[in-house]
C-alpha cells in the first residue's frame, strides 16, 4: 500500500528543485506541446509566436487538438476500447504530431525551469553522478523532451526511452542519440528483453504523458516492476499542471482519457497494493484558478520501499506436494509447495502476497546435513495464468542455495534441488514484499520473480531479519508430540499421515529467541 510520508520529511525543494510556488513564472510557454495530446493538435499549425503568453498558446493548441479530434485521426481511442486499439490511435496520433514535436517550439527555453523540476525529482543531487551511472525509463519520451535536463543532472546516465509512435521513438534517439524502444510501458520487460538489456531502473519517469495511458493503474504498476526495489522512483508529471490535462481531456478523452491524481488520497488508491510510498506531491494551480491556461504545475514523486516485517512471524511444517507444474516447466523456477488443504483452513487468512523468509527439507542430506535456506515465498492462486489459477491457496517457496550467508553456490541464484516430493519441509516467514498480482504477460511476471528473489536476498541479509536463520523451529525441527505449541493440521504421505503444522509468533520475541541460537546448521 502506498505510504503518505509527513511533507516536511522530503519535498522536490529538498531534492534541489527550483522554481517552487513562490517563484513560478507568471508567462510561460508550454514545454514541448502542452501534453502529448496537445503537441499531436499543434503539429497542424504553425508554431506559436515568440511572445506569445501561456495561456494565448494554450487556447491555441486546444483549438487544434478540438481539430484533429474532429479528424479522428488514427481510429478509436480512450479507455473504454481494447489497450491494443487504444494504443494503435496513441501511435498514429503522435506520428502525424513528429515534426511539430522535433522543433525548436516544442520546448521554449523560459519552460526549462520547470523540466529541470521534473528531471531533480528523478534525479536526486546525491545520486545523479553515482558509480554505476544511474538508470532512467522515459516513459512516453516523445522526441526527448526531457532527455538534455535528465543528462544535465547525470552526464553518463544510462537512459532508456520509451514510445507507442515509432517516428517519435525515432526522432528521440537521432536527435539525442539515446537508445529508444517502440513499446507499451506495460510491455517493458518484453521490451528490455527483446534489446537484450535487463534489470532495474533508478528512476521511471512519465512526463506530460500519463493522462494517455490506456491504464494508468497498469502503467503505475508496471513502473513499480521496473523501478529499483530499494529506493527507485517513480515521478508522474506535467510542466503545465493538473488542470490544463483536464481541459484536453474534456476536448477529446479519446486521447487523453484520464485526469492526473488531484491529491495524496487519489494517488494511494492508484497505487493500492503496491509497494510505493509517496514522497512528496506538487500540485500547483494555475494562475486563473480553474481554466487550465498552461501555467501549472504537477510533479508527483513515489519511492519503492523494501519489504517489511511481519508484525508476527509465520511458522509452517508439511509435505512438499506436487504443484502444477509451471514453476519449473513454464518460468524456469523450481519451487516447493504446502496444500492449503493441509492446514485446516489456517492459510485462508495469511494474506496472499510474496513472502521472504527461511526454509529447511527435512531429511534432504540426514539430520546433521540439513541446511537452511534462504527463501522467497508466494502464497496464493496464480492469478497471471488466466484460466487455469490455483484451485486452492498455495505455498510456494523459491529456495535460494548458499545457506543464509548466499555466497556458496552463486549467491543469488535460484536453487535447484533434487526432488523432495514427499519431503517434509519447515518455512519461517518474517517479511512481506509485495501483493500477488496478475501481471499482463509471462516476462513481466518472471522479471517480478527474479526482482523479488533480489531483494529478500538482501533483506534477510540485514541484522533485523538475519537472525531468523538461527530459530529453533529451523535448527532443531519439531517434538514429535507436537509441544512446540503448533497446531496440527490434516495431511497424508505416502506413509501415513503427516502433521502439517502452522503458528504465528510475535516478532520481537521470535527474534529474541532466535538470536540466542549460536550458530546455523
Amino acid at each position: 500500500m502506498l505510504r503518505l510520508l509527513p511533507r516536511g520529511v522530503l519535498c522536490l525543494a529538498a531534492l534541489g528543485c527550483t522554481g517552487a510556488r513562490g517563484a513560478r513564472l507568471a508567462r510561460v510557454r508550454p514545454p514541448r506541446a502542452p501534453c502529448r495530446a496537445s503537441a499531436a493538435a499543434s503539429a497542424g499549425g504553425a508554431p506559436p509566436p515568440p511572445d506569445e503568453t501561456a495561456a494565448a498558446h494554450a487556447d491555441r493548441v486546444v483549438r487544434l487538438h478540438r481539430d484533429l479530434a474532429a479528424a479522428a485521426v488514427g481510429g478509436e481511442g480512450g479507455a473504454g476500447v481494447a489497450r491494443a486499439a487504444h494504443n494503435a490511435r496513441q501511435a498514429a496520433v503522435f506520428d502525424a504530431a513528429v515534426d511539430w514535436f522535433a522543433s525548436a517550439a516544442a520546448t521554449p527555453p523560459d519552460v526549462e525551469p520547470r523540466l529541470r523540476r521534473i528531471a531533480a525529482a528523478a534525479l536526486p543531487a546525491d545520486g545523479a553522478r553515482a558509480a554505476p551511472p544511474p538508470r532512467v525509463l522515459d516513459v512516453g519520451c516523445g522526441a526527448g523532451a526531457l532527455v538534455p535536463f535528465l543528462r544535465e543532472r547525470a552526464p553518463a546516465l544510462d537512459l532508456l526511452g520509451l514510445d507507442l509512435s515509432a517516428k517519435m521513438a525515432a526522432a528521440c534517439a537521432a536527435r539525442h542519440g539515446a537508445r529508444v524502444l517502440c513499446a507499451d510501458v506495460v510491455d517493458w520487460a518484453d521490451a528490455e528483453a527483446a534489446a537484450g538489456r535487463g534489470g532495474a531502473f533508478d528512476a521511471v519517469v512519465f512526463n506530460a504523458c500519463f493522462g494517455n495511458m490506456h491504464s494508468p493503474r497498469l502503467a503505475l504498476r508496471a513502473a513499480c516492476t521496473a523501478a529499483r526495489p530499494s529506493g527507485g522512483r517513480v515521478v508522474i508529471a506535467h510542466p503545465l499542471g493538473r488542470a490544463f490535462v483536464s481541459r484536453l481531456r474534456a476536448e477529446d478523452a479519446a486521447v487523453v482519457p484520464h485526469e492526473l491524481p488531484a491529491d495524496a488520497r487519489a494517488l494511494a488508491e492508484l497505487a493500492e497494493g503496491l509497494p510505493l510510498r509517496l514522497v512528496a506531491l506538487d500540485d500547483e494551480a494555475p494562475a486563473d484558478g480553474a481554466g487550465g491556461g498552461g501555467d501549472g504545475f504537477y510533479c508527483a514523486l513515489l519511492e519503492r520501499w523494501l519489504p517489511r516485517p511481519l508484525p508476527r512471524v509465520m511458522l509452517l511444517r508439511g509435505e512438499v506436494s506436487r504443484g502444477y507444474g509451471r514453476g519449473s516447466a513454464q518460468l524456469g523456477v523450481p519451487t516447493a509447495n504446502l496444500r492449503e488443504q493441509d492446514f485446516a483452513g489456517e492459510l485462508a487468512h495469511v494474506p496472499t502476497g510474496v513472502y521472504a523468509g527461511w526454509a529447511v527439507i527435512e531429511g534432504a542430506a540426514g539430520r546433521a546435513g540439513e541446511v537452511v535456506h534462504r527463501a522467497v515465498v508466494n502464497v496464493g492462486y496464480s492469478p497471471t495464468f488466466a484460466g487455469a489459477e490455483n484451485a486452492q491457496k498455495i505455498v510456494e517457496a523459491h529456495l535460494l542455495p548458499g545457506g543464509p550467508s548466499g555466497r556458496e553456490n552463486g549467491g543469488g541464484a535460484l536453487f535447484a534441488p533434487a526432488s523432495f516430493y514427499g519431503a517434509q519441509m519447515r518455512l519461517l516467514l518474517c517479511a512481506f514484499v509485495r501483493p500477488e498480482h496478475k501481471f499482463e504477460s509471462f516476462p513481466l511476471l518472471l522479471a517480478a520473480i527474479h526482482k523479488d528473489v533480489d531483494e529478500a536476498a538482501r533483506v534477510l541479509s540485514e541484522d533485523e531479519l538475519a537472525p531468523f536463520a538461527r530459530d529453533p523451529f529451523l535448527l532443531m525441527g519439531l517434538a514429535p508430540d507436537g509441544t512446540v505449541g503448533l497446531r496440527a493440521g490434516r495431511g497424508s504421505g505416502a506413509s501415513g499421515p503427516v502433521r502439517a503444522l502452522f503458528k504465528t509468533v510475535d516478532f520481537a520475541l521470535a527474534r529474541s529467541a532466535a538470536a540466542m541460537q549460536k550458530s546455523t546448521p
